[in-house]
């Protein structure tokens, strides 16, 4: 490992990439490896965009990476850093669950700043240190309406992050399932399965936005452990008046039939989009006419 972290300060690109690349791998056991990146940080003959890959990866190695909290604290807390490090710096910070009261000094300035990027992983990390300050998790949520889709993505998956020890987090969630990008629905889908969550998906479900039916009924279908409450939520989306809703509902009942759910209760609803006269999705009547076949019907 210390041979990545010497090369990742390569003059040669090709080196440091190579290095780049291993070191994404690291993890809480690799603590060894946090004063090293350290060091490399507190080279200035390292360009600026190295030593951010060097924060993130003691990041990466989160609580083993105890030893260099002090210095990365004080790192982050130095106006004269370049502006990415220290943004990336507090995120590491949340990871290793840094020196109490001193974190969090410095963590809220940043998370006030006029800069989004300051504001969004300084909260993050916020987050992680104190899951009942409601703020932190505001400020993820601004993140839904960013027009930059790097920001967008970050405040989506700072709050999966958190879901499992911040119960807000959880429901806040919610807020993201009109999401446009299936693998970002298929995260959230695997979080919310993490925590009691299924009747506020229910919900959802009634929602007048297309969008947010249609992925909750992803997540409801992918996730959801409890069969009954499935089945009988997508048998009823079957009768949505969107197209792509209904598409979704056939796929939560497939997933369901596949895992052994009863789908007796959806027989008739399967029928109406199976043989209806209707325009149909394609792929909502293959899989109800599939359903049926496999029901006997």
């Amino acid at each position: 490992m210390a041979a990545w972290v010497t090369d990742l300060a390569s003059p040669a690109d090709d080196v440091a990439q190579a290095a780049i690349q291993e070191l994404w791998n690291l993890d809480e056991e690799d603590g060894a490896a946090a004063p090293l990146l350290l060091e490399l940080l507190a080279r200035r003959d390292v360009p600026p965009e190295r030593r951010v890959f060097a924060v993130r990866f003691i990041g990466l190695i989160g609580r083993g990476a105890s030893e260099v909290a002090p210095a990365l604290l004080q790192l982050v807390a130095d106006p004269g850093e370049d502006l990415d490090t220290r943004r990336w710096g507090a995120d590491a910070l949340g990871r290793i669950d840094g020196p109490g009261d001193a974190t969090l000094a410095v963590l809220r300035p940043l998370a006030r700043s006029a800069d989004p990027w300051s504001r969004l992983l300084a909260s993050g990390a916020l987050l992680k240190l104190r899951p009942d300050d409601p703020a932190p998790l505001a400020e993820l949520g601004q993140a839904r309406t960013s027009e930059d889709l790097a920001l967008h993505s970050w405040g989506l998956s700072l709050t999966v992050e958190v879901c499992e020890t911040c119960p807000a987090a959880a429901l806040a969630l919610l807020d993201w399932l009109d999401h446009w990008n299936d693998e970002h629905v298929e995260e959230i889908g695997r979080a919310l399965a993490r925590v009691p969550i299924a009747p506020r998906l229910m919900a959802a479900l009634t929602s007048p936005r297309a969008d947010l039916r249609r992925n909750a009924l992803e997540v409801l279908g992918s996730h959801v452990l409890d069969p009954d409450l499935v089945v009988a939520a997508a048998t009823a989306a079957l009768s949505d008046p969107e197209e792509e809703v209904r598409w979704k509902a056939a796929g939560a009942l497939h997933r369901q039939h596949a895992l052994g759910a009863d789908l007796a209760p959806a027989r008739e609803a399967l029928r109406a989009v199976a043989g209806g006269v209707e325009p149909e999705h394609f792929g909502a009547r293959r899989l109800c006419q599939a359903l049926l076949e496999q029901l006997g019907d």
